[in-house]
């Protein structure tokens, strides 16, 4: 439900109906009471907004994740989409004590999700400029003793290490490999029409959260400077070709929740479920103001 909040849905403004939201969450094996303790636990985190009428309770996604996820979910959205780089390094030193670890663990978390890995321990490092992203985490965080920097790697000077060194990548090598093998397979079922719209929806999501996995793992760096035969371009064209193959069947299991609730918002929903992949960084204009 994160993920469809958070990416799919993300540009859109409406109030979804709690028993609706139940209803969806059945299709990915989450009961009834665990679905209801989920949206609770997410409002109560800041991540949803209710809205109460009578005793209709419903939810869209928070102003404030829309604003505090928006970086990270460019990234996500925009990666391997085109093989750049600025030739620039953003590096984030950081101290944060003991006894505010639960504050570090969830730091270096978002850390990861920015795309950065731990040249040291306290010292992190990302290709690219990502200073605005980072420094919007800080602030968030009130993490108060942390340093950003952005330096174009010939000034790099690192004794005995490469910047390439931070990042474990054989096991990125191998969850790219899984990545396309499920896309392939997903692409020939939706293809075949053996996707009815529960699996749909959820094998579509599900696979979303796959490639966003693997996006937190590679440095994403210019391909002549990765290992030979690299797979992030055949993964992701994969993965986009069965995300947006599985749309238009996925979409079908929104309208049909929603449609007892409320059938304009339905079909509105089903028409945002079915968007691109390549279309889902779009954010209405009302959240794009709450988010600036």
């Amino acid at each position: 439900m994160v993920t469809m909040f958070g990416f799919v849905w993300r540009n859109q403004d409406s109030y979804l109906p709690s028993g609706a939201l139940v209803e969806l969450m059945d299709g990915f094996g989450i009961g009834s009471a665990n679905a209801r303790a989920t949206l609770s636990r997410m409002t109560k985190d800041g991540l949803l907004e209710l809205s109460k009428s009578g005793r209709n309770t419903s939810y869209r996604i928070s102003d404030q994740t829309v604003a505090r996820v928006e970086s990270g979910t460019r990234r996500v959205l925009s990666f391997g989409a085109s093989d750049t780089w600025d030739g620039h390094w953003t590096i984030v030193a950081f101290s944060i004590p003991e006894e505010h670890r639960e504050i570090r663990t969830t730091f270096r978390t978002r850390l990861r999700f920015e795309g950065f890995a731990p040249f040291y321990d306290a010292m992190w490092i990302a290709p690219g400029r990502r200073a605005d992203g980072i420094l919007g985490e800080i602030r968030a965080l009130g993490v108060d003793n942390a340093a950003v920097f952005t330096m174009p790697d010939t000034g790099m000077v690192i004794a005995g290490r490469k910047p390439l060194d931070a990042w474990n990548l054989e096991p990125v090598g191998h969850r790219y490999a899984e990545l396309k093998d499920r896309s392939d397979l997903l692409y020939e079922l939706a293809m075949r029409g053996d996707l009815n719209p529960v699996s749909a929806l959820r094998q579509r999501t599900e696979l979303l959260v796959s490639f966003r996995r693997v996006v937190r793992l590679d440095p994403e760096l210019p391909m002549d400077m990765m290992p030979d035969g690299w797979p992030r371009i055949e993964a992701r064209k994969a993965f986009v070709r069965a995300f947006d193959e599985m749309a238009a069947v996925a979409s079908i299991r929104v309208r049909q929740v929603l449609h007892r609730y409320d059938p304009e918002l339905a079909e509105r929903m089903g028409k945002i479920t079915a968007t691109p992949f390549s279309e889902l960084g779009q954010i209405s204009p009302n959240r794009w103001t709450a988010s600036v």
